[in-house]
């Protein structure tokens, strides 16, 4: 019996000896035996955003790819979820292997709903004196808070934005420099605001 299961992947020579018919003598003999790299899908990188792609490796190489989302070696994804990607490799006619990793694929909105809302969103007069005023370009398809940090990083003052217009007071606050946070649990923009007195 001949076990690779802690052979490392090489080349290696096993000797026996087989009894003759009177038992007396023993003819010695070998045999050689190829062990294999086990298949291994080798990308390191196990999550992707919804739209992007990459290239699948494994090793060895010359085996094939296949799952949802798997063209040749290139992964790329149309929805979110969990895809289980699968690797055959075929040594030769009686020796095959199959090795399997599993994705997670995000919708990654956290960038471009930023960008969006960044884009969207109006904030003025800057500098301003006493009313401050925020304008979406569009309806609020979500609860957007909106906070007001001075200088030192302390939030001075916190509200919901509930319209595409809102008038926030900002005559009780001090003349300086403010930093200005809008967003949500999927979106966050500041922008620098002066207040003059």
């Amino acid at each position: 019996y001949f076990s690779t299961k802690n052979l490392a992947a090489g080349i290696y020579t096993v000797n026996y000896a087989i009894p003759n018919l009177t038992g007396c003598a023993t003819l010695p003999s070998s045999v050689v035996f190829t062990v294999n790299s086990a298949a291994a899908i080798t990308n390191t990188q196990t999550s992707i955003c919804v739209g992007e792609s990459f290239s699948l490796t494994a090793s060895p190489i010359g085996g094939t790819f296949s799952g949802v989302g798997v063209t040749g070696n290139v992964f790329s994804p149309a929805t979110t979820g969990t895809f289980n990607v699968k690797y055959d490799y075929t040594i030769n006619a009686t020796c095959s292997q199959t090795t399997s990793v599993t994705f997670t694929v995000d919708a990654c909105v956290g960038i471009s709903e930023s960008e969006k809302l960044n884009h969207s969103i109006s904030v003025y007069p800057n500098p301003a004196a006493n009313k401050l005023f925020v304008e979406m370009e569009n309806e609020l398809s979500s609860e957007i808070e909106l906070n007001l940090i001075n200088i030192d990083g302390r939030k001075v003052k916190s509200l919901r934005l509930f319209s595409k217009r809102q008038e926030i007071d900002v005559n009780e606050l001090s003349a300086g420099i403010y930093f200005v946070e809008i967003g949500n649990e999927k979106a966050l923009i500041r922008k620098k605001l002066i207040i003059t007195r």
